[in-house]
């Protein structure tokens, strides 16, 4: 059976900007603090209720760029990339600086990069080399289930991923048939003591 020597090749490799998005309505945050947040739709500022007391606020997000989640999928010349990265929301007395609330959150990307040459048996690996930074946005939009205009937090994480897309090779090696050296039939001079390989000595003779 041929010997197999497994070699590595490099197929693809780049370095690409992710952008994971997550969207909460001020209601659902409300919803899960109990803060009664309020925003200006002129000014985008936020308020909220603490002790009955209406108070400036803020939003600050902090993901988790070193544990992001990469589901990607090779298709042949293309990588169709899903996945996540956690993160957590806080919500910031501006007149004390306490934090009121605290929200953990996932925001999610998703992408299509043309890759020359890529295979769906390809393997690939993808790792975050560098966090850029982060965003809040405070939109107003209309909300499909109830047709009335809302805010909408839009949280964003923007990474700097590495690919790098390999191809196992096998190399075949070829092999020498056996060299067999069949037993004598006829008694050597001096009977042997011990017959070449898968062979049984019955008296003198090899067989």
């Amino acid at each position: 059976m041929p010997n197999g020597n497994n070699n590595i090749c490099l197929v693809f490799e780049a370095c690409v900007q992710k952008v994971a998005e997550a969207r909460l309505t001020v209601a659902a945050i409300n919803a899960a603090t109990g803060l009664g947040i309020v925003v200006n739709p002129l000014t985008g500022e936020a308020t909220a209720v603490v002790g009955g007391v209406t108070v400036p606020i803020s939003f600050e997000f902090f993901c988790q760029s070193n544990n992001a989640f990469f589901r990607p999928t090779l298709l042949r010349d293309k990588i169709v990339n899903c996945g996540w990265v956690n993160g957590v929301i806080l919500i910031r007395n501006l007149d004390t600086g306490a934090i009121l609330a605290c929200l953990n959150i996932a925001a999610t990307f998703q992408e299509e990069q043309e890759a020359p040459g890529v295979l769906p048996t390809d393997i690939i690996q993808e790792q975050t080399v560098e966090e850029e930074g982060t965003a809040i946005c405070i939109v107003f939009e209309t909300n499909t289930d109830t047709a009335l205009t809302e805010p909408v937090l839009i949280f964003k994480c923007i990474l700097l991923v590495k690919k790098t897309v390999t191809r196992e090779l096998v190399a075949v090696l070829p092999t020498c048939p056996p060299v067999i050296q069949p037993c004598p039939t006829v008694c050597p001079t001096v009977c042997p003591t011990v017959c070449p390989t898968n062979q049984v000595r019955i008296s003198c003779v090899c067989v």
